[in-house]
């Protein structure tokens, strides 16, 4: 199933449009985050700095090296870190 990514009309082209697939599909894989999460984080980073971008050649760089920081910081569910993607990839430590 390929999902389109849905960014301003008009103002991202089919290039762009492989350039953020990509970088979504390689966040997933490294962070261990589902697809679906990866690509609502890059969406709205990538529109976040679209607004305000003079040169756009280089806007999924930006947004994927933003998403990447989301990914690795820990997250709060119910007020309890639960630690970051990466981490719930590693091996769990034996009770002693």
């Amino acid at each position: 199933m390929t999902l389109k990514i849905a960014m301003n009309a008009g103002s991202h082209d089919d290039g762009d449009a492989v350039r953020s697939e990509r970088a979504i599909r390689s966040l997933s894989d490294a962070s261990g985050a589902s697809p679906e999460e990866v690509r609502d984080l890059f969406t709205v980073e990538f529109s976040r700095l679209e607004r305000a971008a003079k040169v756009r050649k280089y806007l999924h760089v930006l947004a994927a090296a933003n998403v990447r920081a989301m990914l690795s910081r820990p997250r709060v569910r119910n007020g309890h870190a639960q630690g970051s993607f990466p981490a719930a990839r590693r091996a769990p430590i034996p009770a002693r």
